[in-house]
């Protein structure tokens, strides 16, 4: 009965994306146009802390993973998959900090990018060393029970990122603030862009990622044994991204929702595939695959 119930609410989640992605089709440059504000401060703050939650969860899901990587007894497993996660871990990490940095650098005329990969990187794996300092002192019986939810929020993460740089990089759809520079011209989001990566969403669908993982961010214990605050923290973050976006000129109400389909989509399917429809009871088998990683 639990099973039916949260695959109702899973088609339910998703029927509002659509239903939003179609008010979006008919009226995305009428509603930006309604409520742009690029000098509004909360816009601007939320450009540099939206992507944070999602990624500094797939980096203590990555070096939890390390820590368990590095018990295992057969050498080879044990440094060919720490090497994995560290590279991983890193690579997140910068990921995470990138806008921040960004804010700093943006006016650096010469190799700006560079150096501003460069200080998110070392940012980064700081906080890596030192995830990994704490997350080495704890109970390795506890981590090994929480391997499948580690792995559905590093997988989802990666594929979600993967995925939104893809389309952008396909539809090249113009930016509303473009737009009002008399840069590119409007396209639909089904439509290819004459340059741009307005579609889809990055900053909504890592919110988004944090909704469908949100059974496993229990387990993980993110908000310390307080359940009753996930949806509502989470929900109510991600709609003040989504709408921030939409705000500042980023993105169209059509990008939030198809950032927002892709993400859900995504972290169901690796969820299914990685866990079983019945996920509480799938366990991880001893010499599997998914136990080599």
């Amino acid at each position: 009965m639990s099973l039916f119930k949260n695959k109702i609410k899973d088609i339910c989640v998703v029927l509002i994306f659509v239903a939003l992605l179609i008010i979006g089709t008919k009226f995305d440059f009428k509603f930006s146009d309604k409520i742009y504000s690029d000098r509004n401060w909360l816009n601007f703050f939320v450009a540099i802390i939206a992507k944070m939650p999602a990624y500094f969860v797939a980096l203590y899901a990555a070096i939890s993973l390390l820590v368990l990587s590095l018990k295992k007894e057969n050498k080879l497993d044990k440094y060919f998959m720490a090497c994995i996660y560290i590279l991983g871990a890193l690579l997140i990490g910068m990921l995470m900090f990138e806008d921040v940095v960004e804010v700093f650098t943006d006016k650096i005329k010469n190799h700006g990018d560079l150096i501003k990969y460069a200080i998110a990187l070392v940012v980064g794996a700081a906080l890596s060393g030192y995830l990994y300092f704490i997350l080495s002192k704890s109970n390795i019986e506890k981590l090994q029970s929480e391997k499948k939810e580690y792995l559905v929020v590093v997988i989802s993460i990666a594929f979600i990122v993967v995925a939104t740089f893809a389309l952008k990089e396909i539809f090249e759809r113009t930016r509303f603030e473009e737009l009002l520079l008399q840069h590119g011209k409007f396209t639909q989001w089904y439509e290819i862009g004459v340059g741009g990566d307005s579609m889809p969403s990055g900053h909504t669908a890592l919110a988004i990622a944090l909704i469908a993982e949100i059974p496993y961010l229990k387990k993980i214990d993110l908000f310390k044994g307080k359940n009753y605050l996930y949806y509502p923290v989470i929900i109510l973050y991600t709609l003040l991204i989504g709408l921030s976006r939409i705000s500042y000129g980023k993105h169209f109400l059509s990008d939030v929702a198809v950032g927002a389909l892709v993400a859900y989509c995504i972290s169901k399917v690796v969820t299914w595939i990685l866990l079983g429809f019945e996920e509480n009871k799938l366990e991880i088998k001893q010499g599997s695959f998914l136990d080599r990683l």
